[in-house]
């Protein structure tokens, strides 16, 4: 890994990490403890997604809408 991020989720399942989600934002399980990328930069990318759609514009960061319908 060239410089600190989140890695691999093929790499980590091979380390013996559980994929519960990777979709973003990705999540695992390593023994016992989850694990969730970057809570605030999905809350983000969500709700520019959820502007795009308004628009009419789909959702172009590939994020699950956050509205409660």
């Amino acid at each position: 890994m060239d410089k600190p991020g989140w890695a691999d989720l093929g790499l980590l399942a091979q380390c013996g990490a559980r994929i519960l989600r990777s979709k973003s934002p990705r999540a695992v399980k390593i023994s016992g403890i989850i694990y969730e990328e970057g809570q605030l930069d999905s809350v983000i990318l969500r709700l520019l997604d959820d502007q795009f759609e308004a628009a009419g514009q789909g959702r172009p960061n590939g994020t699950d809408s956050l509205r409660l319908n």
